[in-house]
């Protein structure tokens, strides 16, 4: 069975703090890196990997229930035990006998997930496959990792049919080249004192060895390839590997997406690649190859296919996430991430009150699914026994409409969660095709707003964000977040 990318998403976090920002408080710099991303307080690599995925499964045109496989790489799950890919995939929708794994241990995490998923398909044990790279590292305040390491998601759908690009071969080379690395129990990823040591000896050595074992595996030079998506630590070290593997395209400049987001990890090589899709015409190839300190490197080879402008504009393109910013200072970045806190309530709390309310909602909370009354046609949610309008017992359940407008709202000042955070706006919103007095109406925090943006009829959409931690376990749910346009 012959495998390719079937459809592809991204999703970078909209904060972003210039380099400069950061050297007013520490001096220093990150070659090549002009501002990075950042995640918003409710983020993580779960939220990013949700996002990332949820565009590419609507770009690919099919239903979550069809995708057979979800495997995740990512150096930055909120848990050592417990699985990050299960809650992707329950938030997701999909089916619960799917197979599902997290992969991690270093950056080239992403790509050894993306082998096994090509090999699952190539089994015929699914029809479609969906791999996904997420991060968000930290680096010690002051060091140059700070300056360089972002945020962001990249997710492909894999499949046989209706492919846009094709998978042609690949090649692997292992290494514990060591040049950066997070030990237990830090949350900091350290590095060699000498980061010249980590980009000749270590990235530019591997990629171009890796580079170069593929050649000679499948007969291919890089004047064989129009674009080179590598994973991206700066902008100088991808260019110069490309370079030194001969691939000389004059497209292969604008795949580099580093200087506008940072390293953004286990996403990184996904994010070049997703860079070149929307440029790359049929007849053209790329060659993806990963990164990870400590571990190696994969390289592969993908034909884009005539099928590629037929979809077209069906998902964001990486352009608009790196344009759609705002800037925060370096005071505002540390609060954010949880560096710099405020006294918080006595008792830590979440939004969500137990495991086991959580637990028995679990359908409502994280797949949204909403309760149609019989009777009525009220929408009903979150699950009721009885309908809101008609008092009726009989319902059918309905998915929830993701957008709406707000009828009212308010601002909480006294938080539970973040409350470095506060005023936190709260609104209530009738969703878009809902029927019913009361029906349709959903109340929810918002995010990625200003107080002064939210207004009565403003448009919102539900998005899937942290919504508080209990007892180290993160409470995941949907806030509403205003929509553009």
């Amino acid at each position: 069975m012959s495998v390719g990318i079937v459809g592809y998403g991204v999703y970078i976090p909209k904060y972003r703090l210039k380099r400069e920002d950061i050297a007013r408080v520490w001096g220093g710099r990150a070659p090549g890196i002009n501002e990075k991303s950042v995640v918003g307080f409710d983020e993580d690599a779960t939220t990013m990997a949700v996002a990332a995925a949820q565009n590419a499964i609507a770009h690919a045109g099919v239903a979550p229930s069809e995708v057979g496989a979800l495997y995740v790489g990512s150096v930055s799950s909120p848990y050592i035990s417990k699985s990050m890919a299960v809650i992707i995939a329950e938030a997701l929708g999909m089916s619960q006998s799917a197979s599902i794994a997290d992969f991690g241990g270093s950056t080239r995490s992403s790509t050894i997930a993306l082998r096994s998923c090509m090999d699952f398909l190539e089994a015929g044990r699914g029809k479609y496959g969906l791999v996904i790279g997420t991060d968000w590292q930290l680096g010690v305040p002051g060091d140059s990792l700070e300056h360089s390491l972002g945020a962001g998601a990249a997710a492909c759908l894999l499949g046989s049919g209706g492919k846009i690009a094709e998978f042609e071969d690949s090649y692997s080379l292992s290494t514990s080249f060591t040049g950066t690395w997070r030990s237990d129990g830090s949350q900091f990823v350290n590095r060699y004192d000498d980061p010249r040591y980590e980009r000749f000896a270590g990235y530019s050595k591997i990629i171009v060895d890796t580079g170069k074992g593929f050649f000679k595996k499948t007969g291919k030079t890089g004047s064989d390839f129009q674009y080179a998506a590598f994973t991206q630590p700066d902008a100088q070290s991808p260019a110069s590997a490309a370079k030194k593997l001969g691939i000389k395209s004059v497209k292969m400049p604008s795949s580099i997406v580093s200087p506008l987001c940072g390293d953004t990890g286990s996403s990184s090589a996904f994010l070049e690649l997703a860079t070149a899709l929307d440029q790359a015409e049929p007849g053209e190839r790329i060659l993806l190859a990963s990164y990870g300190s400590g571990a190696g490197s994969d390289a592969f080879s993908l034909l884009v296919s005539e099928d590629i402008n037929a979809k077209r504009g069906k998902t964001a393109p990486v352009q608009y996430y790196l344009e759609n910013k705002e800037y925060i200072d370096y005071y505002t970045y540390q609060k954010t991430i949880g560096l710099l806190k405020v006294k918080g309530l006595p008792e830590p709390m979440s939004a969500i009150v137990t495991q086991p309310s959580g637990e028995r909602e679990k359908d409502y909370e994280l797949k949204l699914k909403a309760l149609e009354c019989k009777g009525c046609g009220s929408l009903n949610f979150p699950k009721r026994h009885y309908c809101i309008d008609c008092r009726g017992e009989e319902f059918e359940e309905v998915p929830l409409p993701r957008r709406g407008n707000i009828i009212t709202f308010n601002f909480q000042y006294v938080v539970a969660v973040s409350p470095e955070q506060a005023p936190i706006p709260i609104c209530t919103a009738k969703m878009e095709g809902a029927k019913g007095q009361y029906g349709g109406n959903v109340s929810s925090m918002m995010t990625d707003c200003k107080p002064e943006d939210v207004t009565v009829g403003g448009k919102v959409e539900l998005i899937f964000r942290r919504c508080g931690q209990e007892l180290g376990l993160v409470r995941y749910g949907y806030k509403f977040r205003p929509v553009k346009g």
